[in-house]
């Protein structure tokens, strides 16, 4: 099966190719603060064009897409569902949604601990998710979620690993907390890698979990709560 996943739920911009019979693989993101005034959408196609060409590949090879649906950046997310519906509307193939928390967590495939997931919302609070690893997969305990990072580290009772872009812009607070229980992540395990995007997919895709393009839409977290989102 072949694979094309994209990742910009973050300030990280990547795509990833996956041929889950052969094994070849690869990725490639770029940090978008590192181009000023360039945005997702600018930067994705040629992120995709030069993975594909390097793994000598077409779009139209793919037999499966990828893309981490949210909770994250909305302009993000809309620029990166824009691209793969209409790769897959183009090829008549069907869509993987991935949960970017999950996406994160599959940095720490076999731990011993649960994996608590955090991504950046606003005004100081979190996304959040809790998973564990069972029988070779990750499975989430928890409804992902989103509240103040202090709440979030006031319910922390037991050993967890902490990931994802919250737990590097909030490494601080974490530490004056002196939470016993709190392992974090270092900041190279926090981000999303498009190649565990891809390998969830291939997964999810065996299940048959796949979605109409058509009918294919950002996860929203407290639609209410976050309203703005959808203007920007």
């Amino acid at each position: 099966m072949k694979i094309l996943s994209v990742d910009t739920s973050t300030l990280v911009c990547g795509a990833a190719f996956l041929d889950s019979e052969s094994g070849l693989s690869g990725e490639i993101s770029l940090s978008l603060p590192s181009f000023k005034k360039r945005s997702h959408s600018e930067l994705l196609i040629p992120l995709i064009d030069n993975l594909l060409s390097l793994s000598d590949f077409e779009v139209k090879d793919m037999d499966v897409f990828a893309i981490t649906t949210g909770p994250g950046s909305f302009s993000g997310i809309r620029a990166g569902l824009s691209t793969i519906k209409g790769f897959a509307f183009a090829t008549g193939r069907s869509v993987v949604p991935v949960s970017a928390l999950e996406s994160v967590t599959w940095n720490f495939p076999c731990s011993s601990y649960p994996v608590l997931t955090l991504m950046e919302a606003s005004k100081g609070e979190v996304y959040h998710a809790l998973y564990t690893w069972e029988e070779g997969d990750f499975k989430c305990l928890s409804e992902v979620d989103a509240d103040r990072i202090e709440d979030v580290i006031g319910k922390i009772r037991e050993k967890v690993i902490v990931a994802g872009n919250a737990a590097v812009t909030y490494r601080t607070l974490f530490a004056e907390s002196k939470n016993n229980n709190i392992i974090l992540a270092p900041s190279e395990k926090c981000a999303i890698s498009p190649l565990n995007v891809a390998y969830i997919a291939a997964r999810k895709a065996k299940r048959g979990e796949t979605e109409d393009p058509v009918t294919l839409k950002p996860l929203y977290i407290k639609k209410a709560r976050y309203r703005t989102m959808h203007n920007k």
